[in-house]
């Protein structure tokens, strides 16, 4: 049984800013430890949908990462844009469904954003894996590409997923991994592809260098080292030098492994024209790349 709040007014630390969030209605919440979800009467659906997709993601995301204990979390489904900025501090690009708080341990979603069970699954599964890899780093840091590629692996992987990595690897479209940490700066189309390729290049990590490779660099981060010490340390390469094999690897995968390698994604393509598809995905893909190396010369 949801429980009613006494107040509706939420505090909320947003970087280094303490604001204090008042709804026009008092918020109910629903409770599963170590998961609470805030939301409002007519969200009462999509909020049982979240707190059985947040339990989900906690356990197999604290599984992977060695996790012993959870913190406490929260979920907040608002149901307006202006709510949404009041409680994220209003950093998110209007492309953002949700957005994670991990010193807060407080997950911010849409409800307009949860078109339906697999899209809320996806959205909560991503946003609980930044907030549990926070709690492993213990206040370290790690590059943005490691952070969002961890936590889009967390998500199930969609043929949208898979084609923007065809797309991407076997045009030469791709985006430096150190990038990715202006992605909150990106239009929509560059944010997607910044988010695939940081999940590429996690998953690659895990396959070369075993399943634990997140969890180990996590755990050496939190006790004091470095991101670019942590990482040469469990895999014994720099992360250059990573960079440089993962992009080579997944040119050479793409370019003629996906007929092997995702029969199904080849089977549903052929079925809709895959070849002019693809004609037409490569043309697309080599016009964008241009348009953001036009976008980045006139900043400069």
């Amino acid at each position: 049984m949801a429980k009613r709040l006494t107040a509706g007014i939420l505090c909320l630390c947003t970087a280094g800013v303490l604001h204090a969030v008042t709804f026009s209605e008092v918020l109910l919440k629903l409770e599963s430890a170590p998961v609470t979800v805030y939301f409002h009467e007519q969200n009462r659906t999509i909020a049982e949908r979240v707190l059985e997709s947040a339990g989900t993601s906690v356990t197999a995301t604290a599984a992977l990462l060695g996790l012993d204990r959870v913190h406490p979390l929260s979920v907040i489904i608002v149901r307006s844009d202006e709510e949404f900025r009041r409680l994220t501090g209003g950093y998110i690009p209007e492309w953002g469904a949700g957005a994670a708080l991990p010193l807060q341990a407080v997950v911010c979603l849409k409800s307009g954003s949860t078109a339906g069970p697999a899209e809320t699954d996806r959205i909560v599964r991503h946003e609980v894996a930044h907030i549990l890899l926070a709690q492993a780093l213990n206040g370290g840091a790690a590059p943005r590409w490691f952070d969002e590629g961890f936590a889009e692996m967390m998500t199930p992987d969609g043929v949208q997923d898979l084609m923007m990595r065809l797309q991407s690897f076997s045009t030469g479209s791709t985006i430096d991994l150190e990038d990715v940490d202006n992605i909150l700066t990106f239009q929509r189309d560059k944010a997607g592809l910044a988010y695939v390729q940081s999940r590429a290049a996690v998953e690659y990590m895990q396959e070369r260098f075993g399943v634990g490779a997140v969890r180990d660099i996590a755990g050496l981060i939190a006790s004091g080292s470095d991101f670019t010490a942590a990482f040469s340390a469990v895999t014994g390469a720099a992360v250059e030098t990573f960079q440089s094999e993962w992009l080579a690897a997944m040119k050479s995968r793409y370019r003629w492994g996906i007929f092997v390698q995702m029969p199904a994604l080849l089977a549903l393509l052929m079925a809709g024209g895959f070849t002019a598809a693809y004609i037409a995905a490569r043309g697309r893909a080599a016009r964008k790349k241009r348009e953001w190396d036009e976008e980045e010369s006139d900043e400069t």
